[in-house]
This record gives C-alpha cells, structure tokens and sequence, in this order.
C-alpha cells in the first residue's frame, strides 16, 4: 500500500504543474522557434543535430 500512493503522491504535483504549464505555453518552446531551428544553443548543435536526422535518413533507406 505505500508504494502505491508514493507513486500517486509524486505524479499528482507533477501532473498538475505540467497540465499548469501548458495552459501557459510555458513547456515547449513555440512551434515557430522549433521549425525554424532557433532552439539550439549553437550552429555547431543545429548541424550536428541535421547530420544524424540524414544519417538515420539514410541508413532506413538501405
């Protein structure tokens, strides 16, 4: 019985912050900054990120 309502305990806050957070649109970044790649820190993180997206690309090709 107290693992159950351990496991209620820690996802009830959890699943009431989340729901909080995306009536705010606070947890995503918006759509438009995604599709456009301004998410990265880095170009170096963009580009890296692009060549594993082609190489996953390509080896489901093969």
């Amino acid at each position: 019985m107290r693992n159950g309502s351990s496991k209620v305990l820690g996802f009830a806050p959890a699943w009431v912050v989340a729901k909080f957070l995306a009536s705010r649109d606070l947890l995503r970044i918006p759509r438009e900054v995604e599709l456009l790649g301004l998410d990265f820190h880095s170009n170096q993180e963009a580009d890296a990120a692009r060549r594993e997206v082609a190489d996953a690309a390509r080896s489901e090709s093969v």
